[in-house]
């Protein structure tokens, strides 16, 4: 039966292998090959084979031609491989992969009594003086090194199991260099201290003489080396073991990729070497007395070392040297790492570790950093103190001010070194000092910045004097109570708003009052004017300072340390479209009647400027404040208050630039939409109400507007949205629905622009000359009809005169106010209904939503597919408008998905108007539904009204008769018409 042998044998190119058989004992004095066995045989009959034959031959394959040139010749063919192979791939490359190979083989057979043979490669007999005696045991190399007068001399002393082996003249085989492995008098040996090549020379000498011209370097190179890592019998010279003083170095330098790293170095007295290296032993030597100092290293106390650093935060990069855990790509590495030094380098020092930095020129601060900041308030602004400790070294932290407002991390020291500014440092400080004002060493900061003020790191923020502003900032404010004289039931939302608008009042900051369109804004901005005047009376009354016409009361600011100051009475002034002036007029009647009104506005203007102190509130529109502006900045009014304030978003306008001209003690903005294109928007009405708290536009646009609007930089919104967040108060209808009734309805009275009227006017004079001339008719059919007939060219002017006639190039000022509420609602996500008798009115909107690329659905008599466009409206998000005829769609309809209605053009009959409010307050509605009724002022449209009011009998009639006219009088009809 054939027996598994290995074979040692020379195959060219590519060295010693081993290889595996299946022999057969011819006789008594050799064995024949039988079979040269690869994985093939393995897999075709595997239970020929014991586990370890499967392994050793698996071993065999790998470096079989077939796999060498898989390894190492990928994509090319196994004969051209081998005829290219070079002497230097071979030695560097192919030969240490196989003789890795061959020694896992050997160690294997060690467990067995496989038998192994040198094998001539060109014969298939072995004979039995050809075998091979594997010595388990690793034999032992001594280096005799001998220092002579003449020179220096050193051979070898092999021995295994204390049996010296001899080499010279002998016929051995060194079948691998690295581990070596050597055949010697048949016998195979492994070494573990010495590789195959410096045996070779002893094969042919006793030993290798060193002339002493070239002993210096030979020692330097060769003896120092073999003393490392031999054992070495030294004559005439000195090798000393010893125990060395160790010390650990830390070296901060740059690598390769320029990122900062830690070289870890140990030092055994004077030799140093990196942490990684793995040699046991270190040697020094004084090559001018040939001295050599042998240390065993301490892996114990080094490995200590290297924990503790991985303990406080450095971890191994690939290199094997340290570096710090970097959390985000963004951040600058170098920087970081010597921030991650200023708090950790105590610990470095502690753990007895020198730090040293090789950076080139710049040299850095390592130690402990620290900062302490201190406030205190004054009239208008805080006083920011602080004192940064680099060390030893003591900076005031105002010094830190370029630095923080450039984000210059690097901060020069008195002694030359660069100290890094701590990250968290810039997000709490960089805005305080972007914001603030240098004062010597002091920081002024304006108090509409107090959000600005981090109670965690500042101290005195938490005094009781700044109660006012921690409230403010918290969204926390006295309750105060509504003044008696408004007569009105505020609703929860609107007396939290009242109270925030006061608090903000008292601490002498402006407000920017945001809800949504119909929630009250004018309420809540009636009742405190009224509160304030109330308040202003109160404080002057304690002081017996009252007068009937020239009331002072006495302001008490936050900051004011008790002391008071008189004021004498002064109106507010409110700025508006100035269709929304009888608005304005009508609110104020209703809700406080007592407060004395002015309207600025149309001739002789200056006469009612010299009247301003006899009234509480002034109203006028935004043209005429912008024209009068130079009359009224030389008026310090109480409030300055702008409605629709988006009308002065342009800070380039000449509106803007006038109404920053304004003097008064406060500042107020009402606005439904405070952004409606871009940050520029916020940052003019901001800039009103609390001038110079986000710095001038310029500096506003670079730090703000475009990393946020180009970037959406979240940092730079958090930053924004802190200093703006206690100056705007915002509610939606979803907020507050809880205090809202399911339907409200308001009227809003249009002014008609110049144009319209004067078209207005000269169509009402022709018609009342013709009903003048025609009143007396007994044909009260034919009257009625001609009346309808006159009744509806003046509605359809009142509405837009383009209805009336279609070359009309002028605007309509109703127009004008829907088009901006639908802006405002569609701002806030809210959907509307807009209902007309007039199908030529929703076309006009039908051409301006088409031009401005406005989504909208339309429906009246014409439409056919209605079920899809209702659909379209009720389900798609983006349509949030939807255009209705009340003919055609004030039954049948569900439109519950809009929450405001408009009703363009309201006539006399009140059963139609509710009947278009039901599409969407109906059943199935779970929004509160906002009603706004829109009339042109001092148009037919307006006296209807009046008439409902005053004649219900008439009002009854014209609904519910065939002919409405049939019992009204000439002067009934003719009032219609004045």
């Amino acid at each position: 039966m054939p027996e598994f042998i290995i074979a040692i044998r020379e195959r060219k190119p590519i060295g010693f292998i081993a290889t595996a058989y299946f022999a057969e004992k011819t006789n008594d004095d050799f064995y024949t090959i039988v079979e040269s066995l690869n994985c093939s045989h393995i897999e075709g009959v595997p239970e020929k084979f014991t586990e370890i034959q499967k392994e050793i031959i698996k071993l065999t394959q790998t470096y079989s031609k077939t796999d060498l040139t898989k390894i190492f010749g990928k994509g090319v063919k196994t004969h051209d491989f081998f005829k290219l192979l070079t002497t230097d791939d071979l030695n560097k490359r192919i030969r240490p992969f196989i003789e890795d190979k061959l020694y896992k083989i050997f160690k294997i057979l060690e467990s067995t009594d496989i038998k192994i043979f040198n094998k001539a490669d060109n014969y298939n007999i072995v004979h039995n003086e050809d075998e091979i005696e594997l010595k388990k045991e690793a034999a032992k190399t001594v280096f005799n090194i001998i220092k002579e007068v003449e020179g220096t001399k050193y051979f070898l002393s092999i021995k295994h199991l204390n049996q010296e082996m001899i080499l010279f003249k002998k016929h051995g085989l060194i079948i691998s260099n690295e581990p070596c492995l050597l055949i010697l008098d048949n016998k195979l040996y492994n070494f573990e201290d010495i590789d195959g090549k410096k045996l070779l020379p002893f094969f042919n000498k006793t030993h290798i003489s060193i002339p002493a011209s070239f002993e210096k370097k030979w020692f330097e190179a060769f003896a120092v080396n073999a003393i490392k890592k031999y054992e070495v019998q030294a004559k005439g010279f000195n090798i000393t073991e010893k125990n060395a003083n160790i010390t650990a170095c830390l070296k901060l330098e740059k690598d390769w990729n320029n990122k900062y790293v830690f070289i870890l170095l140990f030092s055994y007295d004077e030799k140093s070497f990196l942490w990684s290296n793995t040699e046991k032993l270190v040697l020094n030597f004084n090559i001018e007395n040939l001295e050599f100092t042998k240390y065993t290293r301490n892996f114990d106390w080094e490995n200590t070392v290297v924990n503790q650093l991985k303990s406080i935060g450095l971890k191994q990069n690939s290199e094997n040297n340290f570096e710090i855990e970097i959390k985000s790509t963004n951040t600058n590495q170098q920087l970081e790492t010597i921030e991650w030094l200023n708090n950790n380098s105590a610990k470095i020092d502690a753990l007895n570790i020198e730090l040293k930095q090789l950076l080139g020129a710049k040299i850095y601060f390592t130690e402990k950093i620290s900062i302490k900041v201190h406030v205190s308030g004054d009239k208008d602004w805080f006083d920011i103190r602080g004192m940064v400790k680099f060390g030893d070294f003591k900076i005031p932290f105002i010094k830190l001010r370029k630095n923080l407002i450039e984000g210059n991390k690097e901060f020069l020291l008195p002694d030359g070194t660069y100290a890094i500014i701590p990250d968290e440092w810039f997000s709490k400080y960089s805005q305080l000092m972007v914001f603030g004002k240098e004062n010597n060493e002091i920081l002024e900061l304006g108090k509409s910045h107090f959000t600005l003020l981090d109670d965690n790191s500042i101290e005195g923020i938490n005094t009781k004097k700044y109660d006012g502003l921690v409230n403010i900032n918290s969204n926390v404010s006295s309750q105060i109570e509504v003044p008696a004289d408004i007569r009105a039931e505020l609703r929860p939302y609107q007396k939290e708003g009242l109270n925030w608008l006061y608090e903000l009042q008292k601490n002498d900051f402006g407000a920017c009052l945001a809800d949504d369109m119909g929630l009250g804004k004018t309420l809540q901005t009636i009742s405190l004017i009224q509160k304030t005047i109330d308040e202003r009376k109160k404080e002057s009354s304690l002081n017996n300072l009252d007068n009937e016409n020239n009331t002072e009361y006495v302001q008490q600011s936050l900051f004011s340390n008790n002391d008071k100051k008189l004021y004498k009475k002064k109106p507010s002034l409110v700025i508006m479209p100035v269709s929304l002036i009888h608005n304005w007029e009508n609110e104020i009647m209703k809700f406080s009647p007592f407060l004395k009104v002015l309207k600025y506005r149309g001739n002789k203007r200056d006469e009612k400027f010299k009247k301003f102190d006899n009234y509480d509130v002034i109203l006028t529109g935004y043209g005429v404040a912008r024209n009068d502006i130079e009359l009224l900045s030389e008026y310090e009014f109480l409030y300055v208050i702008l409605d629709e304030s988006q009308f002065i978003k342009n800070p380039d306008s000449k509106i803007y630039k006038a109404i920053l001209k304004l003097n008064s003690l406060h500042k107020l903005v009402l606005t439904g939409t405070p952004i409606e294109n871009s940050l520029r928007d916020l940052w003019s009405q901001m800039n009103f109400i609390n001038t110079g708290m986000l710095g001038n536009y310029n500096f506003f646009k670079e730090n703000f507007r475009t990393p946020i609007e180009k970037n959406n930089d979240i940092d730079t919104i958090d930053k924004l949205k802190k200093l703006i967040s206690p100056f705007i108060l915002r509610r939606t209808k979803d907020q507050v629905a809880k205090d809202l009734p399911a339907l409200t309805e308001q009227i809003i009275y249009a002014d008609m622009c110049k144009q319209q009227k004067d078209v207005y006017e000269t169509e009402k004079s022709k018609i009342r000359n013709l009903i003048l001339e025609n009143i007396t008719s007994d044909d009260k059919k034919n009257t009625s009809f001609f009346i309808i007939q006159a009744l509806t060219k003046l509605r359809q002017i009142a509405n837009h005169p383009l209805m009336f006639n279609p070359d009309y190039d002028g605007s309509s000022g109703k127009f004008e106010d829907i088009i901006r509420n639908v802006e405002n609602i569609i701002a806030e996500n809210h959907k509307v209904l807009i209902f007309s008798s007039f199908v030529k009115h929703l076309n006009i909107f039908e051409n301006h939503f088409n031009e401005n690329d406005i989504e909208y659905s339309i429906l009246t008599g014409q439409t056919v597919n209605r079920e899809e466009v209702i659909s379209e409206f009720q389900n798609n998000k983006k349509n949030k408008i939807f255009l209705i005829s009340i003919k055609a769609g004030g039954t049948g309809l569900n439109l519950t998905q809009a929450d405001y209605v408009f009703i363009l053009d309201p006539w006399w009959n009140p059963a139609v108007e509710k009947q278009a409010i039901s599409r969407a307050h109906r059943i199935g509605q779970d929004k509160k539904v906002m009603v706004y009724k829109y009339i042109s002022r001092d148009t037919i449209e307006e006296k209807i009204r009046i008439l409902q009011h005053k004649k219900n009998k008439l009002s009854d009639s014209f609904i519910d008769t065939n002919n409405p006219f049939s019992n009204f009088s000439p002067e009934n009809i003719l009032e219609l018409f004045k």
